[in-house]
C-alpha cells in the first residue's frame, strides 16, 4: 500500500526532528479501493497519538445488502466490524517500537453492550473508520523505518480483517439479529402491558463488581409460571437445535412491583440487570435478551449533589431553616433532598419507569412507620416519604417502580406484584402478600396530599456557561466515567448508573457544549424533547466533526449531568 513518494519522503526525515511528522498530511495514500488521510498529527511522541482516517469502498469489501437496509442494521454491523478491527490492533501491540506512545492504537470498540459510536460509519457507498495511533520516534527524532510498519502491515491488515469473505459470517449475522430482536421485543413491550422483559435462560449475575462479563457457572434465569408471557421475534433464534419464532420469560407489568427476598439471594442482581437493559448486548453476555422500556431510570440518594430550583414539595416541605422547597436550591443535598431532586428531575425529562434499592435509598425517604408517626407529627416532619406518593406516580404521571426492599414490609401494601427472590430464582409472591397484609393490617397513615402537585418551568440561563464561552477552546476530560470536566468545570457523574462507559461520559461534555450553543433560554422539558428528537433522527451527526471518541449517550444521562453543572442558573416560571 505504501507508495514511492511516502517511502522517498519517510527516508527524508529518518532521525530528524519530530515536527517533521507534521508533512504526513501532504502524503495521502490512495488507491482504487481505499485511502488513508492523516486528520491530526501530534506534535510530541508523548502526546496524544494522532488520527488517522481508512476509507474503503463498500463495493470492495464486499458486504451484502441485508446489513444496509434500516439503521439498526447498520449500527449493530459496524460495531461488530469495529470489534473485529479491535481485536486486529491488539494483535499489532508493540510492534511498533520507539518512545512514548510510539506504535500506541486505539480503536473506540464496544464492550458487552452494542452502542452506536462515531469511529466507524457507512456514508456514500464508503466505510470510514477513525483510529488514533502513536508515530514512533526515539526520543524526539523519528524512526521512518518502523512508522512504515503503518502503511505496510497495520493498514492493510485492518482492510482485510473486515472482508466480507474473511470475517465469520455467522457470528456477524448473529450479532446484528440479535440487536434488532431487542428492539423488536421492545416495541412490544406497551401493547402488552410490560415494562420489562427477562428471557428464560438469561445470566444476569455478573464477573465482579469491576467487571460486565457474565459470571461462569451461574444459575440461568427462570420465571415464575404466573408470570411467564410469550414475545415475538423478528429473526428466529435457534435453542436446543429448534428454531424458535418467540422466547418465553417474565413479564414485569406496569405499575408498582416490589422485589422482595433474603440478602444475597439476587434482588438488587435482577434490579442492576433492568437498569443495563436500556442498553442492547452482545450475544453470549446472558442478558442480549433482557429488555426494558427505553425511559427507565435508575433513582437513587446522592448526597452531597448540588441541586437548582427544583420543586420537591410533593416530598419534602417546611424546611426549619425556611429553605423554599417550591425552587429548592443547595449546594450540599441531603440523601432524602437528593433522592427528592432526583425523581422530580425523572418526571421533568420524561423518565416512565423507576428503579429504587433501598441499599441506595435514603432510609427517611422511603418510609415512616407508624410508631415514628406516633412518636413525631406530621407536623414537624417535613418529609412525605416515597411510599405514600408512588401509587399517584402512578395513576397521574403513568409511572411504573420497581422496587428492591428486605425491610420495608409496609410497601407490601402499595405493590401490585411481589417477586420472591430466592438462590436468584424469582418466585410470584403477589397473592401470599395480601394473605399477609389482610393479616397484618398496616395501621400506618397515608401522610401525602391528595393530587402529585409539582411545577417544572425551569428555564437555563445563558450565563451557565460563561465558563465556556470565555474558553479560548473546548477542552473535554473524564476521570473513569465518574467525573466529567469541561473547561475545567468538574460535574459529578458517580451516581448516574446508568452511564455505560468513560467514553459516553465523554460524549455528554460535548452534548452539554452543544446546548450551551444551541439551546439556552429553553426549558429542561424543551431541552429534552429537541435532544430526543435529535438523538433519534441523527445520532450524533452533529458532534462529530472527525471525533473518533464518542459514544451515544440517553437524553437522561445528558440531562442529568446538565442538572449537576455547579454552574447551572434556572430561571423558575418560562
Amino acid at each position: 500500500m505504501i507508495t514511492s513518494d511516502l517511502i522517498k519522503f519517510l527516508k527524508r526525515i529518518n532521525h530528524k526532528g519530530y515536527l517533521n511528522y507534521q508533512m504526513l498530511k501532504n502524503y495521502p495514500l490512495i488507491s482504487d479501493n481505499y485511502s488513508l488521510h492523516f486528520l491530526k498529527i501530534q506534535k510530541d511522541p508523548f502526546a496524544s497519538p494522532s488520527l488517522l482516517e481508512l476509507t474503503i469502498n463498500l463495493d470492495f469489501l464486499g458486504y451484502p445488502s441485508f446489513f444496509f437496509e434500516n439503521d439498526h442494521r447498520k449500527i449493530a454491523f459496524q460495531d461488530y466490524l469495529l470489534r473485529i478491527l479491535k481485536t486486529t490492533a491488539d494483535k499489532f501491540r508493540g510492534f511498533i517500537k520507539g518512545s512514548g506512545k510510539s506504535g500506541v492504537i486505539f480503536v473506540n470498540s464496544g464492550g458487552q453492550k452494542i452502542i452506536e459510536r462515531s469511529s466507524l460509519k457507512f456514508t456514500d457507498n464508503q466505510l470510514k473508520f477513525l483510529f488514533n495511533i502513536g508515530l514512533p520516534a526515539s526520543g524526539r527524532s523519528i524512526l521512518s523505518d518502523e512508522c512504515a510498519k503503518i502503511f505496510n502491515k497495520i493498514t492493510p491488515s485492518f482492510i482485510e480483517t473486515i472482508l466480507w469473505k474473511n470475517l465469520n459470517k455467522e457470528a456477524c449475522y448473529l450479532h446484528v439479529k440479535t440487536y434488532e430482536n431487542f428492539f423488536y421485543i421492545r416495541n412490544q413491550l406497551d401493547k402488552l402491558g410490560l415494562i420489562a422483559f427477562i428471557k428464560n435462560g438469561s445470566i444476569l449475575p455478573r464477573e465482579s463488581s469491576i467487571s460486565d462479563k457474565p459470571k461462569k457457572n451461574a444459575l440461568k434465569f427462570q420465571s415464575p409460571n404466573t408470570l411467564e408471557i410469550k414475545v415475538k421475534l423478528l429473526h428466529p433464534i435457534i435453542e436446543d437445535n429448534i428454531e424458535k419464532n418467540e422466547i418465553t420469560g417474565m413479564g414485569i407489568k406496569k405499575g408498582i412491583t416490589v422485589i422482595v427476598g433474603g440478602g444475597y439471594h439476587g434482588k438488587s442482581t435482577l434490579l442492576n440487570a433492568l437498569s443495563h437493559a436500556v442498553y442492547p448486548h452482545i450475544p453470549g453476555d446472558g442478558r442480549e435478551y433482557v429488555v426494558v422500556k427505553e425511559s427507565t431510570m435508575k433513582i437513587r440518594a446522592e448526597d452531597g449533589r448540588f441541586v437548582e430550583k427544583t420543586d420537591i414539595t410533593p416530598f419534602i416541605n417546611n424546611l426549619p431553616d425556611k429553605n423554599n422547597t417550591k425552587e429548592f436550591s443547595t449546594l450540599n443535598a441531603s440523601g432524602s433532598t437528593s433522592q427528592a431532586a432526583n425523581i422530580i428531575e425523572a418526571i421533568e425529562m420524561g423518565g416512565e419507569v423507576f428503579l429504587i434499592d433501598e441499599d441506595t435509598s435514603a432510609t427517611n425517604f422511603m418510609i415512616r412507620d407508624y410508631k415514628m408517626q406516633k412518636l413525631i407529627p406530621k407536623e414537624i416532619e417535613p418529609i412525605t416519604p416515597f411510599i405514600d406518593r408512588v401509587k399517584q406516580l402512578k395513576n397521574e404521571y403513568n409511572i411504573s417502580t420497581i422496587l428492591v426492599t428486605g425491610g420495608n414490609g409496609d410497601y407490601l401494601d402499595v405493590a401490585d406484584t411481589v417477586i420472591l427472590m430466592k438462590n436468584y430464582t424469582p418466585y410470584d409472591f403477589t397473592e401470599k402478600a395480601k394473605e399477609i397484609i389482610k393479616q397484618f393490617d398496616s395501621k400506618r397513615l397515608n401522610e401525602s396530599s391528595p393530587h402529585f402537585d409539582v411545577t417544572f418551568q425551569r428555564t437555563v440561563q445563558s450565563s451557565t456557561f460563561n465558563f465556556i464561552y470565555k474558553s479560548k477552546r473546548l477542552k473535554i476530560k473524564t476521570l473513569k466515567k465518574d467525573r466529567l470536566y469541561i473547561c475545567r468545570e468538574e460535574i459529578d457523574l458517580k451516581m448516574i448508573e446508568q452511564i455505560a462507559e468513560e467514553l459516553q461520559a465523554e460524549t455528554i461534555g460535548y452534548y452539554i457544549n452543544y446546548i450551551a450553543n444551541n439551546f439556552t433560554g429553553l426549558t429542561i422539558e424543551e431541552i429534552t424533547s429537541r435532544l430526543k428528537k435529535e438523538l433519534a433522527s441523527y445520532g450524533f451527526k452533529h458532534l462529530e466533526n472527525k471525533n473518533n471518541r464518542l459514544v451515544k449517550p440517553r437524553v437522561y444521562e445528558i440531562i442529568s449531568a446538565l442538572n449537576r453543572l455547579r454552574t447551572l442558573k434556572i430561571k423558575k416560571g418560562g
